[in-house]
């Protein structure tokens, strides 16, 4: 063998030699068919070394009964027991290193520029794009280190692992190592991923609190980053990371286990009319019979017209119409629809008993709008809390304690658990804290907290936290289209079917650690009120309208007017929190008024909450064209319409006129004359046809609209 390896060189320099004063090149061709091109005064020799065989054989998979049918190792590369860490590796390299960064990666050029895998002109060397969004088997560690029947995960694959409706997660430990054991819910069987940090420079971090391992997709709107997974003792999610930083790599066969796949799904109704507030069950016939995976989600293309839960049962809401979508799991793409329409009844009751929601380890409670359907009814705000149902919402909340700075951080869904995670790398000690909050986070918005008292100084701000906390969200847009809300209220429960006794106006949480069974026990629960009055905007036209000819609607225009208060775009929004002992639940926590600062230009003339796209089409059923909220104050509505006139023989004669209505919150509301943060302002908006007459007489400034 040695013989006949150095027998190829000669011939290969000596055709090199042939080559060189010929073409001056030496071209290499591979067998997956690639060609390396190099200069032959590049040269210095040809060397042929022996490659050890790739065993094939000696790695372990399990079954998890997953959909796809992927069967994943039950062990990282670089190891040879489940919970041994492995080896690390960079995304798209296929060997360990002694550094992790920038410089000493393979596919890097100057300062962070890549050479392949590259999908953005702006991150490519030279501003190359190659459009390669997976690893190719020659840059796959799993490939390359276990031979051809390997691979590693697709983002797909990985998704579909940490799916709850197909696993679940637990942080525990295996032979005294830390990490996440996942089983599946199909059959039982499990892998365990440790906790081996992850490699940044040559330095390993968060080993034994924290685990990741690569995908082999990378991410497409930001091709310095490849999708990964992370663990620690809050649950596990997918996510993406620098290129070049040093994780693990836990393998999946390429071989999968075909499945039985559904092929249809058969509705009880494809078509039904309600009521607000009936219910309906449809049940869903799912075919083949021995389908793999049978399971199946619901989903409404509009819950504010109607609600359909994980079991099929469809409640309505408000007038209007929307599509139930009973979907399969599995990754067959196989849906079924209802059409659903809501008939309209004005009458709407609030909820007025306390409602439960408990997901995961986090479980909130809001207070209810106080419905206010038209402008003569004013509803007294029902005692209790009803669920938040946005339950995708990220709460942003500081872990606070009497003369120590705030930690802050978040609670977020993964799938249907929740996860909380810090702001700082750091691991949350477990103890006695008093807990602050809101949401939903915004990227935009700053955060910032101190006790009731205050002071100059960082250790003043910070000392008495037991009295209540100052919260200051900076930068809120006046106009909102997500329900901004504070806590008012914290308590840790031992259990998710435990409400603590959570009451107004207590902060007081224990955390009861990491690891080990203390992580099973982190239930939190939350009440939460609004900071901003919800606005809804129902319009129609009468039916004689559509006999009209002498005038188009082309557009309208919804201002609210603020006052002095607020800005025309943002504010500074202070909210000063009282705690108590929560003795007295009828005890409002937010101390006084809720205080804006305007950021930027007055709203002296009113702030636009909403306006229709050009060549606006009513029909004569009432249609929701708004369901934003504004905040606190509002003392009139504006509408403004735009509209166009003809004569009767159909020659335009005045384009782009506008007319504006002013609507008084005291005209349309008994008893109020601003608006509150306990409150939801439906405006149904009926147009008449004397309204249109009177817009195309020019001799009439500004004509009235009704409402009803």
């Amino acid at each position: 063998m040695k013989k006949r390896n150095a027998l190829i060189a000669i011939l290969l320099l000596m055709a090199a030699g042939l080559q060189q004063a010929l073409a001056q090149k030496v071209v290499l061709y591979k067998t997956n068919g690639e060609t390396i091109k190099f200069n032959v005064s590049e040269l210095d020799s040809l060397v042929f070394e022996e490659v050890e065989p790739v065993n094939e054989e000696t790695h372990e998979y399990v079954d998890l009964g997953l959909p796809s049918g992927t069967l994943w190792a039950t062990c990282n590369i670089g190891s040879e027991a489940p919970e041994a860490y492995g080896d690390y590796f960079s995304w798209g390299e296929t060997e360990p290193k002694d550094i992790y960064d920038t410089s000493h990666y393979k596919f890097n050029r100057g300062s962070g520029m890549m050479t392949k895998y590259c999908t953005v002109s702006s991150f490519g060397s030279g501003g190359m794009t190659d459009d390669l969004t997976e690893l190719l088997p020659e840059d796959d560690a799993a490939t390359a280190n276990w031979g051809k029947d390997w691979q590693m995960p697709s983002l797909a694959q990985v998704e579909e692992l940490l799916d709850t409706f197909f696993t679940t997660s637990k942080w525990t430990s295996l032979n005294d190592f830390y990490g996440i054991k996942i089983t599946s819910k199909k059959n039982g069987n499990w892998i365990f991923l440790p906790a081996s940090g992850y490699v940044d420079g040559n330095s390993i971090y968060r080993r034994g609190s924290f685990g990741s391992f690569w995908s082999r997709s990378l991410r497409e709107d930001a091709p310095r980053d490849a999708y990964d997974s992370g663990y620690m003792w809050s649950g596990i999610l997918w996510g993406a990371d620098r290129r070049y930083t040093g994780e693990n790599v836990r393998p999946v066969r390429v071989e999968k286990i075909p499945r039985i796949l559904v092929s249809e799904i058969i509705l009880s109704n494809q078509a039904l009319t309600l009521k607000p507030e009936e219910t309906i069950s449809i049940t869903a016939t799912i075919l083949p019979a021995d389908a793999f995976f049978p399971n199946i989600v619901w989903e409404s293309s509009n819950e504010m017209v109607a609600y359909v839960d994980s079991e099929g049962m469809v409640t309505a809401s408000f007038p209007g119409t929307c599509t139930i979508t009973c979907r399969a799991k599995d990754g067959s793409g196989v849906y079924a629809e209802c059409q659903v329409a809501v008939e309209e009844e004005m009458v709407v009751t609030p909820e007025t008993a306390p409602i439960r929601m408990t997901i995961g380890g986090v479980t909130n409670y809001v207070t209810p709008f106080d419905e206010l359907m038209e402008q003569t009814r004013a509803w007294v705000p029902p005692t209790g809390f009803v669920p938040y149902e946005n339950g995708n919402q990220i709460i942003h909340v500081a872990f606070t304690k009497d003369n120590e700075a705030p930690r802050k951080g978040y609670f977020f869904r993964s799938g249907e658990n929740w996860n909380m995670s810090l702001e700082e790398d750091e691991d949350l000690v477990g103890g006695d804290y008093y807990l602050y909050g809101y949401m939903p986070y915004m990227p935009n918005v700053t955060f910032s907290i101190t006790d009731r008292d205050g002071g100059s100084t960082e250790a003043e701000k910070n000392a008495d936290y037991s009295a209540g906390a100052t919260i200051t969200l900076s930068n809120v847009p006046t106009a909102i289209s997500q329900d901004l809300c504070v806590a008012i209220a914290s308590k840790h429960g031992p259990d998710k079917e435990h409400d603590a006794g959570l009451r107004p106006g207590d902060f007081q949480f224990t955390f009861q650690g990491l690891g080990g069974s203390a992580a099973a026990d982190n239930y939190v629960f939350m009440l939460l009120d609004h900071l901003y009055a919800g606005l809804r905007l129902r319009m129609r036209v009468k039916a004689e309208y559509l006999a009209l000819r002498t005038i188009k609607l082309k557009a309208l225009r919804l201002n609210a007017k603020v006052g002095s208060t607020l800005s025309t775009e943002k504010n500074n929004i202070t909210i000063e929190l009282k705690a108590t002992d929560g003795s007295d639940p009828s005890e409002d926590p937010i101390v006084g008024d809720i205080t804006y600062t305007p950021v930027g230009e007055v709203a002296t003339d009113g702030v636009e909450f909403w306006s229709s796209a050009e060549g606006l089409e009513l029909g004569t059923d009432f249609v929701e064209n708004l369901g934003d909220f504004m905040p606190l104050g509002v003392t009139s509505l504006e509408l403004t319409s735009v509209y166009d006139v003809y004569d009767k023989k159909g020659n335009l004669i005045r384009k782009n006129s506008e007319a504006k209505n002013s609507m008084r919150i005291s005209d349309l509301l008994t008893g109020q004359t601003t608006t509150r943060r306990d409150c939801r302002y439906t405006v149904n908006m009926t147009i008449q046809p004397t309204y249109l007459y009177m817009l195309s007489d020019p001799d009439l400034d500004s004509p009235s609209v009704v409402i009803e």
